[in-house]
């Protein structure tokens, strides 16, 4: 170890550990004028009067100290110390001040963390256990160029087939349906959210299985072919008490008999908002529809590696136009339009544009908190412009009182900012409780909370 590496090292630690530090320089000064006073009484003098010698010849003792302070320990630690604690002191001595103002921002910070943080969720979060969200896109139908609607199923199938640049396409229900749930060694029927889906849906989303398999390429969409049964993992620790063994038991929904065949991992619950209990075959769920002009499923796929958006966008585009012309009667005015993948499918602007006005609202809130908060610094400024001119008086740097008066904002703002975060939390679960309540269950990852299921 090198002395200047060493040196730092012990500078460290006298700054860390005062105390002992201070132990130390009483110990070694003590030592210095003890040499000093046995120096005089071997010359011959008394030694009541080699002491008061030592002394002079020493010089100033605390002058010393504060020297080797200086020297001994990193002088910036030291002053630092002592400005947070007369900062802990002042506030503590103006309770209404610095209630008022960290208060303020408290508020501020809180209003815009709980939305940005709903902002979040609905907008930018990425669905758990899916693999390269980045690379999914949600899939439309258009009137007239405009909107972003649900699909037939024939109209998926067509898709499925022809695309060329998606590695799959899936398809699942709007929204998850209301069931009727009985375990086979009970009596009891209780109602749970059951999501039909193409058997390719996990497979193109790339989810991993917690226990069991998930729906592939053995199963099938076709009427009463799979009666499978994927549940959530929430359902499988609340009803089996992730009990491995549930792969292969088998439950009654809706009268029929469904054999679990595995566990999706926890948090997944699809690429949306919408959340449930179980996932069956599309052909299990529906008698599915040869009617090309319903709209019931919702749309998305994967895109082939290296493939971009845009030419994806294109392809689909083309798609649309072609089922037009096969089938004008069932498809006149309809088009594709492809998306990135959202929480919201197809109205990531009209969401986007509400948090944006929010946001716009809390915003002005937090400039407010801080005019108000300035406006405080200031009266408190002037009330102590003659403590200023006191230490000024009495040799304190202009350098050093400023440093104190922004370490005493720091300890004011990291108040306001502690308050922040305690409110955003409770404003986050506020404003997610305040949602409208739905037909089905939703649910948003929250960074401020924990996951809240919100809905029926």
């Amino acid at each position: 170890m090198t002395a200047e590496l060493r040196r730092s090292l012990l500078r460290l630690r006298n700054a860390l550990w005062p105390a002992r530090a201070e132990s130390e320089l009483e110990r070694e000064i003590a030592a210095h004028l003890d040499l000093l006073e046995d120096d005089y009484v071997r010359r011959g003098l008394p030694r009541d009067t080699a002491r008061l010698a030592a002394r002079r010849a020493f010089g100033g003792v605390e002058q010393a100290k504060d020297d080797q302070r200086d020297t001994r320990s990193f002088l910036w630690l030291d002053d630092g110390r002592r400005d947070l604690r007369q900062a802990g002191r002042l506030l503590i001595r103006n309770p209404l001040f610095s209630l008022t103002a960290a208060l303020s921002i408290g508020i501020g910070i809180g209003a815009n963390t709980a939305v940005f943080t709903v902002a979040t969720a609905l907008l930018f979060h990425p669905p758990a256990g899916v693999v390269e969200p980045d690379r999914l896109v949600d899939i439309g139908a258009t009137f007239n160029r405009v909107g972003f609607g649900p699909q037939s199923y024939p109209n998926y199938v067509d898709i499925r087939r022809r695309t060329a640049t998606l590695d799959g396409v899936y398809a699942l229900t709007l929204f998850p349906r209301p069931m009727s749930y009985v375990a086979t060694d009970r009596r009891e029927a209780e109602r749970i959210f059951v999501t039909p889906v193409t058997v390719n849906y996990f497979t193109t989303l790339g989810v991993v299985p917690a226990a069991g398999r998930l729906f592939d390429q053995r199963d099938s969409d076709e009427p009463g072919a799979s009666p499978l049964a994927v549940v959530s993992h929430q359902f499988w620790t609340t009803h089996f008490s992730a009990d491995p063994a549930v792969v292969g038991r088998t439950l009654s929904i809706n009268g029929g008999i469904f054999t679990i065949v595995g566990v999706t991992p926890k948090g997944f619950h699809g690429t949306g908002i919408r959340s449930g209990d179980a996932w069956i075959p599309l052909g299990m769920g529906n008698a599915v529809s040869a009617n090309r002009a319903g709209a019931w499923l919702l749309l998305g796929g994967r895109l082939k590696s290296g493939v971009p958006l845009s030419q994806a966008s294109a392809e689909l585009e083309a798609l649309g136009a072609s089922l037009q012309q096969e089938f004008p009667d069932e498809n006149r005015g309809r088009g594709l339009r492809a998306a990135p993948l959202s929480p919201v499918p197809g109205n990531s602007n009209v969401v986007g544009a509400f948090v944006l006005l929010l946001g716009g609202i809390v915003v002005v809130v937090l400039a407010i908190a801080c005019a108000n908060v300035v406006g405080v610094l200031m009266a408190r400024a002037e009330a102590r412009r003659a403590e200023i001119a006191v230490r000024l008086a009495i040799g304190a740097g202009r350098r050093r009182l400023i440093r104190q008066l922004l370490t005493e904002t720091f300890v004011l703002f990291a108040l306001g900012g502690a308050i922040g975060l305690a409110l955003a939390r409770i404003a986050t679960s506020v404003v997610v409780s305040r949602l409208p309540r739905l037909p089905f269950p939703i649910e948003l990852s929250l960074a401020m909370a924990r996951p809240l299921p919100v809905g029926a």
